[in-house]
């Protein structure tokens, strides 16, 4: 707006000005009610204060110096209410951490350390069939220093590449393990 209403005293009416905007990023103004509004804590803050229910309108305090209404409403600590509230909005718009984004980041991980577990499975198979060898063996607890041929080569494959140490046998997960 180019003109803000007067309110107040007749003797000595005030009004919001436009250059608070600049000084607190926070700041909304409703020509409605004509009043200033903190949007971070009218969208996130548990406690009632003048800027999140009917408006603050005292214009008076807003250039009190230090006692300034709106520096009060800020306060000087980190976990004040609207330094609060202003973490949770910039968490909000934050679209990296929003949940579909860490669940798809989770879930493409998890498909291809699967894709490269049952990979390495495959290619055990087919080495052992091609050169029609036996799968099992006599013993294939993990006492046993001969597990069987696909367990061992397995263990081998591992051994020469990092990737596939990190997702198969003693490190895969209990319900996708892919040796049985």
């Amino acid at each position: 707006m180019d003109e803000y209403p007067l309110s107040g005293l007749e003797s000595h009416p005030r009004r919001f000005k436009a250059h608070w905007f600049k000084s607190f990023s926070w700041l909304e103004y409703s020509p409605e009610v004509d009043a200033a509004f903190c949007l971070p804590c009218y969208l996130f803050s548990r406690k009632s204060s003048p800027f999140t229910s009917g408006g603050f309108r005292n214009w008076k305090k807003v250039n009190n110096g230090k006692d300034c209404a709106f520096l009060s409403h800020v306060g000087k600590s980190l976990n004040s209410p609207h330094n609060i509230a202003v973490k949770s909005c910039k968490d909000l718009l934050n679209q990296l951490c929003h949940i579909d984004k860490v669940l798809a980041k989770q879930s493409s991980q998890q498909v291809l350390s699967n894709r490269l577990r049952l990979k390495a499975s495959i290619d055990t198979v087919k080495w052992l069939t091609f050169q029609a060898c036996a799968f099992r063996g006599h013993d294939e607890s993990h006492e046993s220093q001969n597990r069987g041929n696909f367990l061992e080569m397995l263990k081998l494959l591992a051994s020469y590449n990092k990737e596939v140490d990190a997702v198969v046998l003693d490190n895969a997960p209990q319900n996708a393990i892919y040796t049985f």
